[in-house]
């Protein structure tokens, strides 16, 4: 159900004005409702401003500068009083806006100077330095032994304000004198102040422009890395911009830069937490957040409304608005039209056009720094339920917003947890927690969530980042490894093979504290007393940032097979965490733009498969494509030989409707791994001609592995590619085991391609496809080690 102050339309609203009261924001949506659909454009008299309220007007006065104009858009709501105007006149203040309320030619000029210091370059340098802040902050929260806290002051309070100081270049430890001033001029030009009380916001107002004039004299002096130092510069190389309008950029971003993302953040937080099913569902597929973020300015914007002027005789909605007219855009009304959003008052995640939202503007002056925005967003969401998944509101009911005419802030956000800061260090497959991909890593969340849907997964548990993250903070070796990967080189091949095998030395030196070790060897245990008599595991490495649509990982972390005893599988687990610093992981994470922030390695431990014949499989053809096409790659034993390269695999092209076989080649096949049942290990055997020449699998087979290929597409909704063996301790028929299914990451993110796309012409040459494979699927899998 949605939060109780964002409730469905009350009925029998007051007549006058429909309910609608400009300044209160504790729960304006169904007086937005009721203008919606009584007066959609209404005179009011007390801000003096034509009210609109449905999407398309909205947007179409947002889209038509040259007739609503933005002149007003920073004006006092409330004129100032005498003493107000003379201390800010006495003071030298003469700020103006940055940009919302400049109109062209002056707004495109100097946006476009504006637009060039708002880089990728920069947000990618803020984004560790933001994960780290909102760490921080939540774990000063969760340490406090009352278990409460406030989102919006313990986080949503310092963290936007600390991002844009820094973008700016001010001084970090002003925190609380910024807010200061942020809140008196939000008071100041949206406030509904009498002349008294504007005075301590007067002398507030006359202190930021004064720091902001210092920002700018300070950039001249002395250089810097910020923006207002890059606008500077850009200024110094000829671009048209003057220092009062840079200074008038700062006073603009200092205040927008946080005020807006501080709401953001406590109302994105505020409302996953009151929707408890879509708070589940992000922990189980983070890759969601960014749109729940959309919905979330969708359904509680931080700005509601903002104004225009007319500067003709107009019409809005068939309603005429004069020359000179005040327009006041009730954004947060127009992103619940129902004319636009279907059940529109239903907070919704899923929701497919959920960025349709007017919650930046829309046209020219459509929000800068809205990115920044949800960067911040998206990282306090995956910093909370990684911390403290089970977070929960106070009282919902009990949250009220301040008086505004156009931002609606909520006063206070309370929590409370319950071990919040504790994570579970061991998930069982087959348990009924969701799988959550900050907890388990790629793989393990995969196996997770195959096991719960019932797919053919050998049994076996996590060992979640939980407990290597502990083994890293207690064994002290954090700020070493952030040391050692500064300034790396990623083309420094030896710079980047010695800081691997530091790092790796560093944790597999450091012994596992006790009460984490056992966690580990309790599980193995309990895995253990399912069967009737020991059986061999693998220990498989599942990092946070592998297995992503956009970035596999395959083959870049370790993989230990048949080992049998639990000091083997807790050494081994070690192992896995030191493999998250292989020197292909690092040079992949450097030269993809992965941050190591944030990263952690959790651990599959699992039954071992005998296999006969393994292999791979993809819901596509991974030469060009071809979606209607599923191809096997096999070959015997156990499927490292085929992963390593060290044998040609048989390969099979099959047709995804009829699973019939339409393309195949016979490796070469000249070897297998096969478990050695005096050593306990896996061997290395030759396999006899007879058996070279011909498929190692039957068309049953293959049609058995192209059915649960399709069923992991299925279930994933996008191409996908599975490892999988042929048990042969199992009965043919019921043997085929999935080992993982990972999104295909080359082909997934371009146009789908049509069978007759490629498809050659009926006097076109066969193409060999041998070799093909070894670039295409084998290269995508784990690389596994068997443990002699």
């Amino acid at each position: 159900m949605p939060a109780p102050t964002d409730h469905e339309p009350a009925v029998g609203c007051p007549v006058a004005h429909h309910g609608y009261e400009p300044f209160s924001m504790t729960d304006p949506f169904p007086a937005y409702a009721q203008l919606r659909a009584d007066e959609p454009v209404m005179y009011d008299e007390r801000v003096d401003c034509w009210v609109v309220t449905r999407y398309e007007d909205v947007k179409a006065v947002f889209d038509d500068w040259e007739t609503f104009s933005s002149e007003n858009a920073q004006a006092p709501v409330r004129e100032r009083g005498p003493q107000a105007r003379k201390i800010m006149e006495d003071g030298g203040f003469t700020a103006y806006s940055g940009l919302s309320a400049r109109i062209p030619p002056e707004h495109t000029r100097i946006r476009k100077v504006v637009s060039k210091a708002f880089t990728p370059r920069r947000y990618k340098a803020l984004e560790p330095f933001i994960r780290d802040n909102v760490d921080t902050q939540l774990r000063a929260m969760l340490a406090r032994p009352e278990r409460r806290g406030d989102l919006l002051r313990d986080l949503a309070y310092e963290v936007p304000t600390v991002t844009i100081l820094t973008l700016i270049g001010a001084d970090t430890g002003k925190v609380d004198t910024f807010k200061r001033w942020s809140d008196s001029r939000a008071a100041m030009t949206w406030g509904d102040l009498t002349d008294e009380e504007q005075i301590p916001h007067a002398h507030n107002l006359v202190e930021y422009w004064q720091e902001c004039l210092r920002l700018v004299a300070q950039a001249h002096a002395e250089g810097g890395d910020s923006l207002v130092a890059d606008l500077v510069r850009a200024q110094q190389d000829g671009d048209p911009i003057s220092d009062h309008e840079i200074a008038s950029v700062c006073y603009s971003l200092l205040f927008a830069g946080h005020e807006t993302t501080t709401t953001l953040i406590s109302n994105t937080l505020r409302l996953l937490l009151a929707h408890r099913d879509q708070w589940e569902a992000l922990a189980a597929d983070p890759k969601r957040i960014p749109a729940a973020i959309d919905e979330v300015l969708r359904f509680s914007p931080s700005i509601v409304g903002w104004r225009r002027k007319a500067l003709r005789n107009s019409e809005i909605g068939g309603t005429a608005i004069p020359e000179g007219a005040n327009v006041l855009l009730l954004m947060g009304s127009a992103n619940r039209d129902d004319a636009r959003f279907e059940d529109p008052e239903v907070f919704d995640i899923s929701r497919g056009n959920a960025r349709e939202h007017l919650a930046f503007g829309f046209g020219i002056h459509y929000c800068l720094g809205n990115m920044l925005a949800k960067l911040q967003a998206r990282i306090a969401v995956e910093q909370v339920l990684t911390l403290a998944p089970d977070l929960e509101l106070v009282d919902p009911e009990a949250i009220t917003f301040g008086d505004n005419l156009s931002f609606r802030v909520p006063d206070a956000v309370p929590v409370r947890w319950d071990g919040a800061d504790e994570r579970p260090y061991i998930q069982f497959f087959d348990d009924d927690t969701a799988p959550r991909h900050e907890l388990l890593g790629g793989k393990c969340a995969s196996l997770v969530s195959m096991t719960q849907a019932d797919m053919p997964v050998p049994p076996g548990f996590a060992v979640t980042t939980a407990l290597y993250d502990d083994f890293v903070a207690e064994s002290g070796i954090a700020d070493g490894i952030a040391r050692l990967l500064a300034d790396l080189d990623p083309d420094d091949v030896a710079q980047v093979d010695a800081v691997s095998a530091r790092i790796r030395d560093a944790i597999t030196s450091r012994p596992v504290p006790d009460r984490l070790r056992q966690s580990t060897i309790e599980a193995y245990e309990r895995l253990q007393s399912r069967f009737d008599e020991p059986v061999p595991v693998a220990v498989r490495s599942s990092a946070t940032a592998e297995d992503l649509p956009d970035a596999s990982f395959a083959g870049q972390q370790d993989t230990y097979l048949w080992l049998t005893d639990r000091e083997s599988v807790a050494e081994h687990i070690r192992r896995c965490w030191a493999s998250l610093y292989t020197s292909r992981a690092i040079t992949y994470r450097l030269k993809n733009d992965i941050p190591d922030e944030g990263l952690s390695m959790a651990v599959a431990v699992q039954k071992m498969v005998n296999a006969k014949v393994a292999g791979v499989a993809m819901t596509l053809d991974p030469t060009n494509g071809d979606r209607s096409k599923i191809v096997v790659d096999a070959s015997y034993g156990v499927g490292e030989m085929v992963v390593s390269g060290l044998v040609t695999p048989d390969n099979i092209v099959l047709d995804k409707v009829m699973l019939t076989v339409v393309a195949e080649t016979v490796g070469a096949k000249h070897a297998e791994l096969i478990p050695d049942a005096e050593s306990h290990s896996l061997i290395e055997r030759e396999v006899e001609p007879r058996r070279r020449e011909r498929r190692c699998m039957s068309d049953a087979d293959l049609r058995t592995v192209a059915t649960i290929a399709k069923r992991a597409e299925k279930h994933y909704g996008c191409p996908q590619d599975i490892e999988w063996a042929l048990d042969a301790d199992l009965p043919d028929g019921e043997n085929l085991l999935l080992l993982q299914s990972r999104p295909e990451t080359v082909w997934s993110s371009k146009p789908a391609v049509s069978a007759a796309s490629t498809t050659p012409p009926t006097d076109a040459p066969a193409k060999p496809r041998t070799g093909l494979v070894m670039s295409g699927i084998t290269k995508s899998m784990t690389r596994p080690q068997s443990h002699r």
